[in-house]
């Protein structure tokens, strides 16, 4: 009998997962309490650029982590997970079942755009002084173009699925 995957939370709390990810929330949360000291973040920011780096780095590592997990994810997936027409009991990998992979999978990608917010807000200085360097004073129009290049290929891509 397969499971809803509605439980998958209830499901992963009780096989450990839930213990793992207690650990990462508040090893998360201590490293942002050390990084912001006494202060409050955007006073910290402000005043020290050592602890903004700490920060750019501790993003970026998660970035490395979050995607490293996703292409393994999706490896799995595609790869050792059987898929289609077999038995159900063949569908299972390490106690999950095919779809609550393929939650998880969805779940770290959603982390992932929140990660990509934050990096591109922690990096954006960057962002425009390089882009200012290469097309001088059509640097605006440059960003215009690529974020609304992204909008139009995911608007093909819907549509292409779509009919």
């Amino acid at each position: 009998m397969i499971r809803r995957t509605s439980h998958l939370s209830r499901d992963l709390i009780s096989r450990g997962f839930g213990n793992v990810l207690v650990l990462i929330l508040v090893f998360v949360i201590e490293r942002l309490r050390h990084l912001a000291g006494a202060i409050q973040f955007h006073e910290a920011f402000k005043e020290n650029n050592l602890k903004k780096n700490t920060l750019k780095y501790f993003i970026n590592t998660l970035l490395f982590i979050d995607m490293s997990s996703i292409a393994v994810l999706g490896l799995l997936l595609g790869f050792v997970i059987p898929k289609g027409k077999v038995q159900p009991s063949n569908k299972y990998f390490l106690g999950l079942h095919r779809h609550e992979w393929g939650d998880i999978h969805l779940y770290l990608s959603l982390f992932l755009l929140v990660l990509l917010v934050f990096h591109i807000w922690f990096n954006w200085t960057w962002i425009v002084q390089t882009t200012k360097r290469y097309f001088g004073n059509h640097w605006k129009n440059f960003l215009w173009a690529i974020s609304c290049g992204w909008i139009v290929v995911l608007l093909i891509g819907w549509i292409a699925v779509r009919f």
